[in-house]
């Protein structure tokens, strides 16, 4: 659809219904204006950026957006799309495109990881994730595209957020004879203002490589929150592990980037090629803020410049350019824990099986719920919306009777006793 079909209202409910239901909905040769009109339709709180340089409007050929969830549960994590489709040039350039366009509306493939014997602190494993995906060419039929995916969490402890990111970086050239291929990625954090440091990142410098590996190993000590569904959550400690080995032609690695401020760089040299090549590259890396630098509760942004060139028998050729701005959502509504709160019940009475909900805030690793002073069993409660409401059915057990106490014990202690609730026949 275009951006006019969205001052349309039957074609806007169909949108707002499509994205709901967790499938991909798109706009053609969509412009900035039109891309935010399309997130608030949908109720989508990321923004949308069809490029770095924000002082100029730009088309796009496509901009398509999708939260992947995994089953309906609220815990169960969510991967926030967006894929964005420069102009096509070239036929070479719409065959990628046509692949892909297939992955932009199919589910998007998470990585195979191994099954852990015991419950996974992975961050990765645990948290909402966020993609940001754009695919540029050129009259001479090279693609360029970058992918990144970014997971978050908060350290309390150290008062300091942790962004990883798993970036792609892919140029593909089509038939002809090159002396040499290269390519270069470069990201940058943008907001909020502060500088961030890198505490972790790969690859290194490598020379001559045909397989190279690329990951993080990094552990947040102490309790760290995440978001997860529509869940912030936390855990007794984290980790971001994550490794991924890599064929490529031989090739010269260059890291080139300044960890102490936060840039993240490299830089590829191949060798020659005389066939239609695809060139895949990982990186990988983590950014550490202090909690102090935000001023709003609105996501973070770094942008992403991403160069591809080849060099023939004759000439160079001209570099083929992809700006990217990638935008992520804070891992945590809170700076602090603090022990929980319960405001209310939203009604005043109930028969034993009734579903009831719990209103408050500081729910966060919950060890128990008592009812008149009779602790509920876990099956029958679960956290439903960030840290402020519970859902719970009342045990079929409980014994009848008036103001009886509703109490969230937490890590963090327990809650006021004066909101109570009848049990009835």
């Amino acid at each position: 659809m275009t951006g006019k079909d969205l001052a349309n209202p039957a074609i806007a409910k169909f949108v707002q219904n499509a994205y709901a239901a967790g499938l991909t909905v798109a706009l053609v040769d969509a412009n900035d204006e039109e891309a935010e009109r399309l997130r608030v339709l949908v109720g989508r709180d990321l923004p949308i950026f069809l490029s770095d340089d924000t002082t100029n409007s730009l088309t796009v050929a496509m901009v398509a957006i999708r939260e992947d969830v995994a089953g309906n549960c609220c815990s169960n994590r969510r991967l926030h799309r967006t894929h964005i489709l420069g102009e096509l040039t070239s036929q070479r350039a719409e065959r990628r495109a046509a692949q892909w366009l297939k992955a932009v509306f199919n589910k998007w493939p998470e990585a195979v990881r191994p099954i852990a014997e015991s419950p996974s602190d992975d961050l990765v494993d645990l948290a909402n994730s966020t993609l940001t995906d754009k695919i540029v060419s050129d009259q001479r039929g090279r693609v360029l595209q970058i992918v990144n995916t970014t997971w978050a969490a908060r350290s309390f402890q150290s008062q300091v957020d942790y962004y990883y990111v798993q970036q792609w970086l892919t140029f593909r050239t089509p038939k002809f004879t090159y002396l040499l291929q290269g390519e270069k990625t470069t990201n940058s954090w943008v907001s909020p203002s502060g500088t961030p440091i890198t505490v972790e990142f790969g690859p290194g410098t490598t020379e001559n490589a045909t397989t190279y590996s690329s990951g993080v190993n990094f552990n947040i000590g102490g309790v760290a929150g995440y978001n997860k569904g529509a869940i912030a959550t936390v855990n007794g400690g984290v980790t971001i592990s994550n490794s991924t080995s890599t064929t490529v032609p031989q090739t010269n690695i260059k890291y080139t980037g300044n960890p102490q401020y936060g840039t993240n760089e490299w830089e590829y040299l191949s060798q020659k090629s005389k066939k239609e090549t695809t060139y895949a590259y990982t990186q990988n890396w983590i950014w550490a803020i202090p909690l102090n630098v935000y001023s709003s509760n609105d996501p973070v942004t770094f942008s992403t410049r991403a160069v591809g060139a080849t060099e023939c028998v004759c000439k160079i050729d001209p570099e083929i350019v992809l700006s990217l701005s990638s935008s992520v959502p804070q891992p945590f509504n809170h700076t602090q824990l603090g022990p929980p709160t319960v405001e209310g019940v939203d009604r005043s009475q109930a028969k034993p099986g009734s579903a009831i909900t719990i209103t408050g805030s500081n729910f966060y690793q919950i060890n128990g719920v008592l009812l008149g002073g009779t602790p509920v069993n876990t099956a029958n409660y679960e956290v439903v919306e960030s840290d402020t409401k519970i859902k719970l059915i009342i045990p079929g057990s409980q014994p009848i009777g008036p103001s009886q106490s509703v109490v969230v014990n937490t890590q963090e202690g327990i809650s006021n006793t004066n909101v109570t609730i009848d049990i009835i026949n």
